[in-house]
């Protein structure tokens, strides 16, 4: 199966959440950005935007060689101090490129642009000035007067600017509400590989009386919108059930996701493999429940401290950092995992993603399945 996605989706795909804090100068707009930022970041990688009004902006100064060289043409310039880098570009790139830079953001606090579609918070005018006039939607309005917060009988959220805890939890809802309502969760079960080891194709084996890969597909149909089996096309088994093939040949499970998201790239991905077979209904719920679409990805960790790859949620801006990392020669997905801001859950069951890879461990895993669903 093969879908060329529309050029809209693809650059939904990348689009960073934003935020913007929008009021008259003065107000107190960067004083309560600076304050959310260090309420957030403990948590999320946060990014921070400013739109002016003072055009052209000057980044350099003149007699320094990186402004000599932005004079002469340059069409960037960066500075490396060993702690900061700083990029300047001679042109505005296009919002896309922007996106892309982006990317190791969770969401970006937007200072200004008020006649942008961003969600916003708005500082309420001073007495004697009239309301500032900005896009919807707003998020919450911010006070000096704390009658307004105790008289509104309006649906409308109002805050007083030290009410730094409930802003930061409406701005973090609304970012999540919004996401999960424009991003469906579809599921993801691996079937290709060679399972030399196993000596034989991991997705027919039947722990649960019936093929694995039918049983899996199952669970991820419980949880997910769609349900699509990734392969290589010269593995498909004809099994009646949407598929994608491999357009990354020779990579794996890595592969198999790129495809993946390639043909969706507006949704998130459940991605679960089919040599773990301890994996239940219950475990992909509680992926499900704690997944938080600000982050890379909502993953599982081992005892060890290492991430499972195989039974995890991507979300769409993952999909950039995976071709930046196979571009770079790398191909494990757990490696890219370990490099990103991610949903960490914990779980107390041992053995719920133990991967069973060779002849041996699956009779023994088979005869151990039959034995406790029996009880």
């Amino acid at each position: 199966m093969s879908r060329v996605p529309s050029i809209k989706k693809q650059a939904f795909a990348l689009d960073i959440p934003k935020i913007s804090i929008c009021g008259y100068r003065n107000s107190g707009k960067t004083t309560l950005i600076l304050r959310l930022i260090e309420k957030l970041s403990d948590q999320f990688q946060v990014g921070y935007g400013k739109f002016s009004h003072h055009s052209p902006l000057v980044f350099d100064q003149p007699g320094k060689d990186s402004f000599g060289a932005a004079e002469k043409g340059a069409f960037l310039t960066w500075l490396d101090d060993q702690k900061h880098y700083q990029k300047i570009h001679s042109q505005a790139p296009s919002e896309k490129i922007r996106n892309l830079e982006l990317q190791d953001c969770d969401f970006l606090i937007v200072e200004g642009g008020k006649t942008l579609s961003y969600p916003k918070i708005v500082f309420c005018p001073p007495e004697g000035k009239s309301e500032i006039k900005v896009e919807d939607p707003v998020v919450a309005w911010i006070t000096q007067n704390l009658s307004q917060t105790e008289e509104s009988q309006t649906e409308e959220k109002i805050y007083q600017r030290d009410q730094i805890g409930k802003i930061s939890q409406e701005l973090i809802k609304h970012l999540r509400q919004d996401l999960f309502s424009h991003v469906p969760l579809y599921g993801l079960l691996l079937c290709g590989g060679k399972s030399q080891r196993m000596g034989r194709d991991k997705s027919q084996l039947n722990y649960h009386g019936k093929p694995q890969w039918e049983h899996a597909y199952g669970l991820l149909s419980s949880v997910c919108e769609r349900t699509f089996l990734s392969c290589p096309e010269e593995q498909t088994k004809k099994r009646d059930k949407p598929e994608i093939f491999d357009s990354f040949l020779n990579f794996g499970p890595f592969g198999g996701l790129l495809s993946a998201q390639m043909s969706y790239p507006e949704a998130a991905w459940l991605v679960l493999a089919c040599d773990l077979p301890y994996v239940n209904e219950k475990t992909l719920f509680k992926l499900k429940e704690n997944r938080d679409p600000l982050k890379f990805a909502t993953v599982f960790s081992h005892s060890d401290q290492t991430l499972e790859p195989l039974c995890t949620i991507y979300e769409p801006k993952s999909r950039f950092a995976l071709c930046q990392a196979l571009a770079e020669g790398n191909s494990s997905l757990r490696r890219v995992l370990q490099e990103k801001n991610n949903q960490i859950i914990y779980s107390k069951e041992k053995k719920i993603l133990l991967n069973v890879n060779d002849f041996l461990a699956y009779e023994k895993t088979k005869a151990e399945i039959e034995s406790k669903e029996r009880k």
